[in-house]
């Protein structure tokens, strides 16, 4: 039998398989490893003497009794202990002496803790770095960021929402599409769904939009019928949007909310019926708007905050007839809660109001709050607020009154509220804010047209580094401008640019010009500034006048108009030559002007011709 194994472990190594397949438990040589331990700790004791007798050779002073002139059985008798005591400390100072180098170099312990305090601060808040994005000169009211924090879209009171992709900008950060989803209406409201690929913006209209990701409509949602008193009845909103947030689980699902007092929740698929109708009341059963509105992150309820500051909460799957929590006195009445949101456990909600407070809420105990911060300025009504990706931090911004200084981004703890810290903002508001988890890096909106992109280059990951990172390159497209006036006094008119106005001198000109200014025309009706004014009683007397005046009927002779058309009509008849040319004579007519024209004889020839016919001419018949 073991001749047999030895053979198959000799064709086994020649084939070359032999350390192929399941491998067994490694094993160790206890007492070999100790010997070896052993060998290394004499080594470096050896070393360790021989340099201690080196360094007294200079000196006379030698004793039996003195540790240098241990014999070998003396250190062979230690204990194993004090040999690998020895050992450790001996490795020990030389790994010191290797990573040190000298004493200059050395830091203290309280040294070293306060750098990882300044490390874990910088971590904790990406707000080393910051790059600003021109919107433009009005309030950017709304912004989202896609979940991979690759694009960025902003909202403002200019009506336009701009699209920005950090892979592709430039150090020039300029966005690469503007659009207008509804001409004259604020953008109150702007989230990517879920994956990404769809943008829903509400604005001031009552129809909401869904955009693709590249910034071209797929849906526009139908507006109600204004006229019926029931909200239920209506196919869609009938008032102003204030939000629209999309389901955090469902792809095609998303929930807005109005002035109109209801919450509706609404398909990509389907867009001409909203799915459902949810009606927000007060306590005496009246109908109040609805500012703002937010999903749990698992999708089971949505929270609505109304404009008397109370705030409540509906099961996703219904009923809707009465809310499932609620709290009437959330906020001050006639303020307007500006932002609600929900953490990943989905039992604690903060909200953002307009009386100048931030609540945390557990909607488990949904009388008190748990915490409140107060004297937080907030006169835009979408100001909002964002946890950190840890959620263990809450920031939100402040706003500024105009001459009363700047305004803030705040930083609070989740516990207990208190303030950690503040970033100013110069001469603006800020307004929104977001904290994104994934690229670590915190977007801020502000009243001046600008949005604020705070991030650190060590902790924080792709968004703006991107950007920065980009050469920009010159184009020949790019035209440097010179708002310089050219002035050509001998070129001809048609060639001639006019000079530059003033700007109120301008909007004077535009003012009195009824097509630039879209003046309506002014009513039918007399009165100084009707169109029948001074021309007659009734409409029908201005348009005989404008007709006469038109045609200046009452400044010619009509004979004359008439006679202008004889000889047209003689060359070439229309209306009565073709229809009487075959049965009428040919008319002659006497020239009064001929020689042989006697007036006397004609009238002679009239009486004859009447006696004739036994009708006297000189009476009436």
């Amino acid at each position: 039998m073991e001749d047999d194994d030895n053979s198959s472990a000799d064709l086994a190594s020649i084939m070359g398989f032999e350390g192929f397949g399941k491998k067994g438990p490694r094993k160790f040589d206890v007492e070999a490893m100790f010997e070896k331990t052993r060998r290394t700790a004499r080594e470096l004791m050896a070393s360790n003497v021989g340099s201690h007798q080196s360094a007294d050779t200079g000196s006379n002073i030698e004793s039996k009794d003195s540790p240098s002139q241990m014999n070998e059985d003396e250190e062979q008798e230690r204990s194993q202990d004090e040999i690998m005591a020895s050992r450790l400390n001996s490795i020990d100072s030389i790994n010191n002496e290797d990573v040190i180098g000298s004493d200059d170099n050395v830091n203290s312990e309280d040294d070293m803790g306060e750098d990882l305090d300044s490390d874990n601060a910088d971590q904790q808040f990406p707000i080393t770095h910051e790059v600003t994005l021109e919107h433009g000169s009005r309030v950017v009211s709304a912004l989202a960021l896609d979940p991979a924090g690759a694009r960025l879209v902003t909202g403002s009171y200019d009506f336009e929402v701009r699209f920005w992709d950090f892979a592709a900008m430039d150090a020039g950060m300029r966005s690469f599409r503007t659009i207008m989803p509804h001409e004259g209406h604020q953008v109150r409201s702007l989230q990517y769904s879920i994956t990404g690929d769809m943008i829903l913006v509400a604005t001031g209209n009552a129809k909401a939009k869904v955009f693709d990701r590249d910034g071209f409509e797929l849906l526009e949602c139908i507006k109600g019928d204004q006229y019926l008193s029931d909200m239920a009845m209506t196919k869609g909103h009938v008032a102003m949007l204030y939000g629209a947030v999309w389901h955090p689980k469902v792809r095609e699902k998303f929930l807005t909310c109005s002035e109109d007092g209801t919450l509706r929740i609404w398909s990509v698929d389907d867009s001409t019926r909203q799915k459902q109708v949810i009606k927000a009341r007060t306590k005496q059963g009246r109908r109040i708007p609805v500012n703002t509105c937010c999903y749990t992150r698992d999708g089971q309820y949505f929270a609505g905050a109304c404009q008397d500051g109370s705030i409540h909460i509906w099961k996703d799957n219904g009923p809707y007839i009465r809310p499932s929590m609620s709290q009437p006195a959330a906020h001050s009445n006639g303020s307007e809660t500006t932002c609600l949101m929900f953490t990943h456990d989905c039992q604690t909600l903060v909200s953002r109001g307009g009386d100048d407070t931030m609540k945390l809420w557990d909607i488990r105990k949904f009388k008190t709050p748990l915490n409140v911060a107060q004297d937080l300025l907030n006169i835009y009504p979408t100001t909002s607020c964002s946890f950190s990706p840890d959620e263990k931090m809450i920031i939100t911004g402040t706003s500024a009154k105009k001459g009363e200084g700047g305004s803030a981004l705040a930083f609070f703890e989740r516990d207990t509220f208190d303030k950690v810290m503040e970033i100013g903002v110069d001469d603006a508001s800020a307004i929104c804010s977001l904290w994104h988890p994934r690229i670590n890096q915190i977007i801020l909106s502000c009243s001046n047209g600008k949005v604020k992109v705070m991030y650190n280059p060590k902790y924080s990951a792709r968004g703006a580094k991107l950007s920065l990172a980009n050469v920009r390159r010159s184009s020949p497209l790019d035209v440097v401008h010179v708002n310089k006036d050219i002035i050509t006094p001998y070129s001809l008119p048609l060639y001639r640019i006019p000079r530059a106005l003033p700007t109120k001198r301008k909007l004077e000109i535009d003012r009195s010009d009824p097509v630039k200014s879209r003046k309506p025309d002014p009513p039918l009706e007399r009165g100084k500034q009707g169109r029948t004014s001074g021309g007659g009683k009734s409409l029908a007397a201005y348009m005989v006048k404008q007709m006469a005046v038109k045609r200046r009927i009452d400044k010619e002779d009509p004979r004359e108009a008439l006679l202008k058309h004889a000889e047209a009509a003689a060359a070439d008849p229309f209306w009565f030559g073709p229809a009487y040319a075959k049965t009428q004579p040919h008319i002659l007519y006497r020239d009064p002007e001929a020689e042989d024209f006697d007036p006397t004889k004609s009238k002679a020839r009239l009486l004859k011709d009447s006696e004739a016919r036994g009708h006297d001419p000189l009476k009436p018949m």
